[in-house]
C-alpha cells in the first residue's frame, strides 16, 4: 500500500518577469504501514532540504528521482528516503522546490505580451508533476490550499475565491 495525500499546502514565489519561480509544498499523507521511501511526481524540479514530521518528530529524507515504470520521457517520479521508517498514520513531508517556467504551455508557463510578462497554469492530466511535487494522480482530489508572494503592481488570480490578501515588501 501507498501512502496517500490528504491535504496539500503550497506556497508559491512568482515573478514572470524571471525564468524560474520557487516554492514550497506541504503535504500531509495517511501512510498504511510502516515505510522508508513515500514515492510521488516531479518533473523538471529542482528539490531542496525534504523533511517528514510525525507528531513531534521531524526528520530528513534523502530524495532522488526515477523514470516511472513504462516512462520514455523524463524522470517523473520523485522518492523521499528517509533513515528510520515512517511509521503508519498520519505524516506531513515538506518539499521546497525552484522550477523554470515551462517553455511549452503545460505546467506553470509563462507569455510575454508587449512589454510585460503573465505567468500561468495549465494542469491537463500530468502536468501538475511540472509545477510542484506532487501526487499527479486523476484519483486523488483532495483541498489544495494555494499562497502566492507576487511582486508589487501584479495581480494573483486563482479559480476558487481569495481568503486573504496582503501587501508586503516584494519577498520575490
Amino acid at each position: 500500500a501507498l501512502a496517500r495525500p490528504v491535504r496539500y499546502a503550497l506556497s508559491l514565489v512568482l515573478d514572470p518577469r524571471r525564468e524560474d519561480y520557487r516554492g514550497e509544498v506541504a503535504i500531509d499523507v495517511d501512510v498504511p504501514a510502516a515505510t522508508r521511501a513515500v514515492v510521488l511526481h516531479a518533473r523538471g524540479l529542482t528539490i531542496g532540504t525534504t523533511t517528514v514530521t510525525v507528531g513531534e518528530r521531524t526528520f530528513p529524507a534523502a530524495t532522488s528521482t526515477r523514470r516511472a515504470v513504462g516512462g520514455r520521457e523524463a524522470d517523473e517520479e520523485l522518492v523521499l528516503l528517509t533513515r528510520e521508517p515512517i511509521p503508519a498514520g498520519r505524516a506531513r513531508l515538506v518539499i521546497p522546490f525552484t522550477a523554470p517556467f515551462a517553455a511549452d504551455l503545460r505546467g506553470a508557463f509563462r507569455v510575454h505580451v508587449g512589454d510585460d510578462w503573465y505567468a500561468f497554469s495549465d494542469f491537463e492530466p500530468t502536468d501538475a508533476r511540472r509545477a510542484f511535487p506532487c501526487f499527479d494522480e486523476p484519483s486523488f482530489k483532495v483541498p489544495v490550499e494555494v499562497s502566492i508572494t507576487a511582486p508589487t503592481g501584479m495581480t494573483a488570480l486563482a479559480n476558487m475565491p481569495e481568503r486573504a490578501h496582503e501587501d508586503v515588501a516584494d519577498g520575490v
